[in-house]
């Protein structure tokens, strides 16, 4: 990819870990505002409103996805 995702690394390992356990949760993805020069991407995760990974998260981003 042309961009770093370390973020989006962390919150499918940490995701495929706790779905081994039988723990559900959700995978976000965002992106900063498009109006910026620099296209920004991050991704974090959840478990029943517990953060997880990816936190704390940056309020200029907006939530385009997720997978629950």
């Amino acid at each position: 990819m042309p961009f770093r995702t370390l973020c989006l690394q962390q919150a499918i390992a940490a995701r495929t870990m706790l779905a081994r356990r039988g723990i559900n949760s959700v995978l976000h993805l965002g992106v900063r505002d498009p109006t910026d020069t620099a296209l920004e991407t991050h991704a974090w995760l959840d478990v029943g409103g517990l953060n997880v990974t990816g936190y704390p998260i940056d309020p200029a981003l907006i939530e385009v996805g997720h997978f629950v």
